[in-house]
């Protein structure tokens, strides 16, 4: 950057091109003031050598601004570099790399200081902003901080020590909250981006694709078979598969790509600024050859391979929501034909196989309702319910879809049957307060396990209860265990998200993979559902015993447990050998039945 800390009667080169000539406004003398003021902090100065600040300072308050600019030069070259506008031009474009910090002079009202404010950042300006002026109210400074101001200054009696402590804090904030936001937009285990950070670079990709007529490529990659890689190797063997798989994929895309560990053995790879769909294949054909090598655990070769599905903008889709899923149904398309392969979005093939079009259709018909299934407690405590949605098959009878997750994903049904299970489990909670029962709870399972589909769920959970007027710890999520130890790893923003929304959490399948009660305390669950072999009675007796200890620990924890499962008299004793709260029946009712009613009057004297 040009250095300008000399006569500002010049045009800041590097930071503004505008039209028209530059002039600066001219200040008021009272220099010696301001020496004074500079003297006080001359002692005091750091003798290490830094890289100078670079400053760009808005003035429109002359005094102030005269203020700033002397007290900038008294401290020397060695650390501060400024340039000086009046004010922004209208047609300025900034090169936010020339400087690591604006300061705005402003009137003691701080309206044109939080004008120019908005102006940069809506500009994209994201360095720190300092406003100062001459005397400001204690609430305006509190508003301007609230607002994203980095701090407000006092320029009656400002000194150097004080301007330089305001700066250097200003900066530290800014480069400590810079490093927690990549944190939560990393991946832990594999170092690469998580979901978010994905799906806002896909959301910007879009942006520019549309300014410019270019193409993208969303690629949805899924490591075939990972469970018997992760049974084999165990989870350190499978984490680090999964890591080197990570390398491999992130080694074969250009540095303006992106890929992304979307959750699981799940990855997703952008491809931006395309010319056309080959270049996309060309990609496609070095990942899947990437791959081809074993990796080697723990001296152990792995072989690995992957499904790929690909979906282009504009070709086949305009919005980032539509392309996940075109882009996801091709990739269960390669999964069908044996793996290891790719497909692309067809407009000609349907997106789902004939099952999930039927269920498809189904949707928009009573064949697809939901069931009621009573929580029996077995030594007092809550009164709940736990809502699973069946289908109605015209040759198969009554199915649960829960044991078809991935036929509802396929269908594209996640997002309706959410929406439908959320009405109608809210709706049942408000006519039972309106009944007297308004202690009961009803559980609702995470429809898909891919964590794709976990975005904006805790807000319309919460926007669902606040509708109709019920407390929103009534209603429970239920995650599987290994889904919210793969959100651990990778930020926790999932589970930080219905903990924001206040909707409760349950662990569910507990017990199915690695008994994680590191997530009592980090997740912070309501309740905990052990998986059905929990109640396996010829198990070994120290499988026995660790869930003795679980559900010990969670009742002094005040997290609920519950079994499920227990469908003959030896696995309702073992859930009583194990200690649980309560037992999931499998004996179902409809929401509109009746018999709901009788059942809570008898659980809630029980719970008493």
């Amino acid at each position: 950057m040009v250095q300008d800390n000399g006569p500002r009667d010049r045009s800041p080169s590097g930071l503004f091109e505008m039209a028209g000539a530059w002039r600066g406004p001219q200040l008021l003398g009272h220099a010696t003031n301001v020496a004074s003021l500079a003297a006080r902090w001359t002692s005091a100065r750091h003798v290490e050598r830094r890289a100078p600040i670079r400053v760009l300072l808005l003035g429109e308050d002359a005094d102030a601004t005269e203020t700033i600019c002397l007290l900038l030069e008294h401290a020397g070259n060695e650390r501060y570099v400024f340039h000086w506008l009046a004010e922004p031009p209208l047609d300025f474009r900034l090169d936010g790399t020339s400087f690591d910090l604006v300061i705005v002079t402003a009137e003691p009202a701080l309206g044109s200081g939080m004008a120019t404010f908005s102006a940069l950042r809506a500009a994209g300006l994201t360095v720190p902003i300092v406003l100062a002026s001459a005397g400001v109210a204690d609430d305006l400074v509190e508003r301007a901080v609230d607002l994203g101001v980095a701090d407000v200054l006092d320029a009656t009696d400002l000194d150097l020590q004080t301007l330089d402590r305001a700066v250097r804090a200003a900066l530290a904030r800014a480069s400590r909250d810079r490093q927690l936001y990549q944190a939560v937009r990393r991946d832990d285990l594999t170092g690469l981006a998580n979901r978010a950070s994905f799906r806002d670079r896909l959301d910007h990709g879009l942006t520019l694709a549309r300014r410019s007529g270019g193409k993208l490529a969303l690629l949805l990659v899924d490591v075939d078979d990972f469970k018997s890689i992760n049974d084999r190797f165990g989870h350190p063997g499978g984490d680090e598969l999964l890591r080197r798989v990570g390398e491999r994929l992130r080694s074969r895309v250009r540095e303006s790509d992106t890929v992304a560990r979307l959750g699981g053995d799940e990855f997703g790879v952008l491809l931006l600024n395309i010319a056309r769909p080959e270049d996309a294949a060309v990609v496609v054909r070095k990942l899947l050859e990437s791959l081809k090598p074993p990796i080697d655990l723990d001296g152990q070769p792995a072989q690995v391979t992957a499904s790929i599905g690909v979906a282009i903008y504009p070709d086949h889709a305009l919005e980032a929501q539509r392309l996940i899923r075109l882009a996801d149904a091709a990739m269960y398309r390669a999964k069908r034909a044996d793996g290891s392969g790719c497909c692309w979005h067809d407009d000609s093939r349907p997106l789902a196989s004939p099952d999930a079009e039927e269920l498809a259709a189904a949707m928009a018909t009573d064949a697809v309702s939901f069931v009621l299934r009573p929580q029996v407690a077995l030594h007092g405590g809550r009164v709940a319910m736990g809502m699973r949605p069946v289908w109605r098959h015209p040759r198969r009878g009554l199915l649960d879809l829960l044991a078809l997750r991935t036929l509802v994903e396929e269908a594209g049904a996640v997002d309706q049957l959410t929406e439908r299970l959320l009405l109608a489990a809210t709706g049942k909670l408000a006519d039972w307060r309106r009944h007297g029962f308004g202690e009961v709870h009803i559980t609702l399972p995470m429809l898909s396990r891919r964590r794709l589909a976990w975005a904006g769920l805790a807000d319309r959970m919460a926007a669902a209860v606040s509708r109709q007027s019920v407390p929103p710890e009534r209603l429970e999520i239920e995650i599987d265990e290994q889904l919210l130890v793969e959100d651990a790893q990778t930020g926790g923003q999932g589970a930080a998200a219905f903990a924001r929304a206040g909707v409760p959490v349950a662990l569910d399948r507990f017990g199915a993979g690695t008994m994680a009660a590191g997530l009592f305390t980090t997740v912070r669950p309501s309740s905990i559902r052990l998986c059905p072999s929990a109640l396996d009675a010829d198990g070994p007796a120290d499988r026995l015993t660790l869930f003795q200890m679980v559900t010990a620990l969670a009742h002094r924890l005040k997290i609920h447990s519950i079994a499920t499962g227990a469908d003959t008299p030896a696995r309702m004793e073992q859930a009583r050998r194990i200690g649980v709260g309560a037992v999931e029946t499998a004996v179902a009712c409809l929401p509109a039945d009746d018999l709901c009613l009788p059942w809570l009057r008898i659980a809630m004297r029980r719970a008493v």
